[in-house]
């Protein structure tokens, strides 16, 4: 009979030879991934160096009264533009300030991503994730319009509040690599978030809940399928401008687009999205009329 445990040996030593042969690579590796760092520490100290003796000189140019030198400053002034520029792109390599909301949660850790690619890969996984997340919401929304049950409430109102947070955190380490998100758009799924987490908490045998309910699942539904819309039209957009670079790879699509930069099929486009939006902003302040209403009423008594 056939020793079973031969062939496990015989591969065993084949692989031991083979590791082995990479002492080299992993030598190199780590020997190179310290450098890395070392170079990460250096380059970040001069940039920061140079970047605050460019400002002091654009300040000194500022205070400069206006004179028969004024072609000359305004030159010396584009210049240190171009050289803050370039400062600043070599600075999106390099990690940067995770802000307050990112150390709360991961710490010191470094979130910016070293290379063009794997900032544009990043920011087109989290539009792909929002809006699979858009997706599984309009569908909770539609299955609690028909079924009114505690539980499918629940994990409905945890999935809105699992999106908003884990969107904040998602969008800080955009901004952390250089993307333009807007502070209103970040400072909206704070409040989000804090607003579905009371909702989670709100008695289901309270005599308003029902009543709240359903406006709730209904706005729900209409800001899932507004946004997904909006992601149809505004990512193909955007891939058609990042093509032409007249935007940068980071632009989301809740950055907005130029007006110049925007064609007049795009502006056709825009016109069937509008309707949507207009719709779902009158919904939101009906509930807000309402409620103002009811607590006249309750003055009233």
């Amino acid at each position: 009979m056939e020793d079973p445990v031969k062939p496990i040996e015989e591969e065993l030593v084949y692989l031991r030879d083979e590791f082995a042969a990479t002492k080299e690579v992993r030598e190199e590796h780590a020997k190179m991934s310290q450098l890395y760092h070392q170079l990460q520490s250096k380059c970040k100290a001069e940039m920061t160096r140079h970047k605050r003796k460019f400002r002091g000189l654009k300040k000194d140019i500022q205070n400069i009264p206006k004179s028969q030198h004024d072609d000359q400053i305004r030159g010396l002034d584009r210049e240190i533009k171009d050289y803050l520029s370039r400062i600043h792109d070599v600075e999106s390599r390099l990690p940067g300030n995770n802000g307050l909301y990112l150390r709360l949660i991961v710490g010191d850790l470094n979130v910016t991503l070293p290379t063009s690619e794997l900032k544009r890969k990043y920011k087109e996984s989290y539009e792909e994730w929002k809006l699979g997340i858009s997706i599984a919401i309009a569908i909770f929304s539609v299955f609690n319009l028909i079924f009114s049950h505690r539980l499918t409430d629940a994990l409905h109102y945890f999935l809105i509040l699992w999106f908003y947070c884990t969107l904040t955190i998602r969008e800080s380490i955009l901004v952390a690599n250089g993307s333009r998100i807007r502070g209103w758009w970040v400072s909206h799924h704070y409040i989000s978030a804090f607003l579905t987490g009371i909702h989670i908490l709100w008695p289901a045998d309270a005599h308003e809940y029902m009543r709240f309910r359903t406006k709730f699942v209904v706005l729900s539904l209409m800001i899932s399928i507004v946004q997904i819309i909006q992601f149809t039209y505004q990512s193909g957009l955007l891939y058609r401008l990042r093509s032409l670079r007249k935007v940068d790879f980071l632009h989301i699509t809740v950055d907005g687009i130029p007006s110049w930069a925007v064609s007049s099929k795009d502006a056709l486009a825009l016109y069937v999205v509008t309707p949507f939006l207009m719709i779902i902003y009158a919904y939101q302040f009906y509930p807000l009329h309402r409620s103002s209403h009811a607590l006249d009423v309750n003055r009233a008594y």
